[in-house]
């Protein structure tokens, strides 16, 4: 099996080696690949085609492989989501090692629109753009006439308020909800809603998914030593990571977080999902990452970083007093003016939790 294995850094060399049968591997450029990954890649079956390495929440990346057929199952409705067609220009402001933005510049060729893989900038010579929500804030920042445009948020949840003030610059925003392992589960500009041809349900708030886009799953030599990846399938045909949400009595879907991280505090099961999502909810919180700390007699407390340039620890406690159970409320805080990110945009919690020696202890 020929591998050919090729760094974001060389976006034009990456989408070339798509238009092949691979298997492609597209690694971080400033990550060089461990030795034994060709001996991974070999262990693919050959259906394969990307592999592409993820570390989403963990702390220990995977290797993630599709076959073609699992991606371009989709691209018609993706492409009558986000409003993509020939001649498009779609902007691509992150690496390609991320599955998100992979799939963005790989997409636009699908259809005969342009790919244009370079960071944000001040002009708006674009007509569609796949970010992450950090990136959408700072493509509102910028100046310049978006009126009519189109912005495809993956990733993470909107913060509070972004949608309205994208919506008030005419910009057309489309959220989508997926994973690397399960590619696209719903889609929406008002609110999410299952992906064509998808099949979405809540299994004791639990989010499984039934579609032709999964991954083939895990190479194993990514996971030598290593916790399993979240990853898991039923006789079926259903699949899951482990993210909690719901499906409501009008069919659209909520997604709460991911639900593979909880805190035992004192008997009570605390799932940082349920804690973020409401201190993120506090005014002038950005963005908020939430974990358990050691402590002597209850096992583990809630602790939280948060990312804010005017909130206090103070006004936190406060937000906390009134929306969340007292189990549920952190014991410990820290306010920092930006979260550590990935190179893709998304929040680094192994290195967030690395912040917290500063952290305000006071119960």
């Amino acid at each position: 099996m020929s591998v050919q294995i090729v760094a974001d850094d060389r976006p034009v060399d990456v989408l070339r080696a798509l238009d092949g049968p691979g298997p492609v591997v597209v690694v971080d450029h400033r990550r060089p690949p461990a030795a034994d990954l060709t001996r991974w890649v070999a262990q693919a079956p050959p259906s394969t085609w990307l592999i592409a390495p993820t570390s989403g929440s963990a702390s220990w990346p995977r290797l993630v492989h599709r076959t073609r057929a699992s991606w371009q199952a989709s691209v018609d409705a993706f492409a009558g989501a986000t409003a993509t067609t020939a001649g498009t220009r779609v902007l691509v402001p992150g690496p390609l090692s991320s599955t998100l933005f992979l799939h963005a510049a790989w997409h636009a060729r699908q259809v005969g629109a342009t790919p244009l893989t370079r960071p944000i900038a001040t002009d708006s010579t674009w007509d569609v753009a796949h970010v992450v929500p950090r990136q959408l804030g700072a493509l509102l920042d910028a100046a310049g006439d978006l009126r009519g445009r189109t912005v495809v948020v993956g990733g993470a949840a909107l913060p509070p308020g972004m949608a309205e003030r994208a919506r008030a610059r005419d910009v057309r925003v489309v959220a989508y909800y997926g994973a690397a392992e399960l590619s696209f589960v719903a889609v929406g500009a008002d609110g999410l809603r299952p992906f064509p041809g998808v099949e979405v349900a809540s299994r004791d708030g639990v989010l499984w998914v039934r579609s032709p886009f999964l991954a083939i799953g895990y190479l194993e030599g990514s996971d030598a030593d290593r916790p399993p990846g979240p990853l898991r399938r039923d006789s079926g045909g259903w699949a899951t990571v482990g993210d909690r949400g719901e499906i409501r009595p009008d069919g659209s879907v909520v997604v709460w977080g991911r639900g593979d991280i909880a805190v035992q505090s004192g008997g009570t099961t605390v799932h940082v999902a349920d804690v973020e999502a409401a201190v993120r909810a506090a005014p002038g919180v950005t963005d908020v990452v939430a974990f358990g700390a050691r402590h002597l007699e209850l096992g583990q407390v809630v602790a939280v970083v948060v990312e804010s340039s005017t909130v206090t620890v103070t006004q936190l406690r406060h937000w906390a007093r009134h929306h969340l159970d007292p189990g549920a409320r952190p014991r410990h805080w820290l306010v920092v003016p930006a979260l550590p990110r990935t190179s893709a945009g998304k929040v680094d919690r192994t290195a967030t939790i690395g912040l917290t020696a500063r952290a305000d202890a006071r119960g």
